[in-house]
């Protein structure tokens, strides 16, 4: 169920677990368990990020709405396009701590760094925040108050599947999930192509398409790329979605447009850097060596250029990342190093 950095390259890369950096093996119903809880923060982020309403509608700032724009704090808003546009996640951080404690948005993104951090009481007050705020929207913005709600429930089934056994949290996380599609659905019944809705529910269909067997990525794409925006966010998505179905070179078009938008996001560079070493990886080592090389050298080139901007992530996240870009120059060398205390030592202050 989880969504959530992916949330890990929704917040960390998909391919490691968060706990071990080894290929994950647990599956519930053909879905990896690490992934389906690391998503979890992902999709905070990205219903987070599909909630961004505007905080100057006189100016027309709603990112997702050409018309009848909605509103939140300044706070908020800037905490997002920290988050989300420039990829500083220490700035939205500081800027969360003063939002406007009646919006879910600020709530949710919150939540998706207590996520990050295993912060699972915090992680459980601020999912409640959420679905608090959310309710008290129900008069004045309906689609919004259930769209939160969504994203609250779906909170709430990370937090089970993280601080329960997987026998007793099966049950209750389907249970949650039943409520998060009830509000989805109530949600679609008051406008189905609002953009902020469209976005949320984009990046849950593909986390959940590109998973299952016999389902349909294509048409969760093509109704995010119709109705979702801002477009960066888009393009990420569809970016995202592609690389873990393997189409590296539609991946590799959307990452790309997506940096054209917001050309300072390390985050974006991250992606790239993945998507290009699974790329190499798929050549063949005997008789692509050239290509496979030329691949790799722009992988690493890609993931050190997410590195230089590491100080603004979150620790856990910055890990992946230093880790990822130690296997990626391994492979391109030809060596063996241990990639844990390489990233470790990458991370200390004085380097």
């Amino acid at each position: 169920m989880a969504v959530l950095p992916q949330l890990k390259s929704r917040f960390v890369s998909p391919n490691v677990t968060r706990r071990t950096g080894q290929w994950p093996n647990t599956t519930l119903g053909g879905i990896s368990l690490s992934v389906l809880a690391g998503t979890v923060v992902g999709t905070v982020a990205i219903a987070t990020l599909s909630t961004l309403s505007t905080a100057l509608p006189s100016l027309a700032a709603d990112p997702f709405r050409t018309e009848n724009p909605h509103t939140i704090d300044d706070q908020t808003e800037q905490a997002f396009n920290a988050m989300f546009r420039d990829g500083d996640y220490v700035e939205a951080q500081t800027l969360l701590e003063t939002a406007d404690p009646g919006e879910p948005l600020a709530h949710a993104m919150s939540a998706a760094f207590s996520y990050l951090d295993e912060d699972w009481d915090t992680l459980k007050t601020q999912y409640e925040k959420t679905l608090q705020a959310a309710a008290q929207l129900e008069a004045s913005d309906p689609l919004r108050s259930h769209l939160y709600r969504a994203v609250g429930y779906f909170m709430e089934g990370g937090y089970i599947f993280s601080t329960e056994s997987t026998i007793t949290a099966i049950p209750k996380v389907l249970n949650k999930l039943s409520q998060v599609l009830n509000n989805v659905r109530a949600a679609q019944a008051i406008d189905d192509t609002d953009p902020e809705l469209n976005l949320v529910k984009g990046y849950m269909d593909l986390l959940i398409s590109v998973n299952l067997p016999s389902s349909d990525p294509e048409t969760a794409i093509a109704r995010m790329e119709a109705y979702a925006a801002p477009d960066y966010l888009v393009r990420r998505g569809v970016a995202i979605a592609y690389r873990d179905l393997k189409q590296h070179d539609d991946a590799l078009e959307n990452v790309d447009e997506a940096i054209e938008i917001t050309p300072n996001n390390p985050d974006l560079y991250y992606l790239r850097a993945q998507i290009l070493r699974n790329k190499a990886e798929d050549l063949d080592e005997a008789t692509q060596v050239d290509e496979r090389a030329e691949v790799l050298q722009a992988s690493v080139r890609s993931f050190n250029r997410a590195f230089r901007n590491h100080e603004q992530m979150p620790p856990q996240l910055a890990k992946a990342l230093a880790y990822e870009r130690c296997r990626a120059q391994d492979r391109l060398r030809g060596r063996d190093r241990n990639c844990r205390n390489v990233a470790t030592e990458a991370l200390q202050p004085d380097n």
